[in-house]
């Protein structure tokens, strides 16, 4: 069993991201959850712990009992405009992946990067999503091969 967890930068998960990353590592031998956790993961600072390594995460919600894997990701972004191409907004976002296995807690990380423009700032952020969907679904890299 593997969980995906990936929070964007206003703390809220997004379902978007957490089906691209488990499409891409889907195996016939694993079942991907998407929708593990709830929102107070993140509210009550354990996504936070967690993704920062901490194992106490792991032990105070008994993980192990359900878990072989949790993979989690954090979503920033960075907005800007430019004043010499009519204000076009710029999102450049970055997505940080680690999978942590539960057993033994070794741990794997990835990050992803892609850009993003439109006339408003929404615009910009979707587009950026969209390549960063792109780019895990065209990965080579990124495995669970602990």
């Amino acid at each position: 069993m593997v969980a995906v967890a990936v929070v964007s930068e206003n703390g809220a998960f997004n379902f978007a991201l957490n089906a691209a990353i488990a499409s891409h590592l889907k195996m016939a031998s694993a079942s991907m959850l998407t929708s593990f956790f709830r929102p107070a993961f993140v509210t009550d600072g354990l996504f936070a712990s967690a993704f920062a390594g901490s194992n106490g995460v792991f032990d105070k919600l008994d993980l192990s009992k359900s878990l072989d894997v949790l993979l989690l990701g954090r979503e920033q972004v960075q907005y800007s405009s430019d004043p010499s191409l009519e204000n076009v907004m710029t999102a450049n976002m970055q997505l940080e992946i680690t999978a942590f296995s539960i057993a033994d807690g070794q741990s794997q990380s990835w990050t992803f990067v892609a850009n993003g423009s439109g006339f408003k700032q929404t615009e910009a952020r979707q587009m950026a999503e969209e390549r960063l969907i792109k780019r895990i679904a065209n990965d080579t890299k990124m495995s669970l091969g602990f």
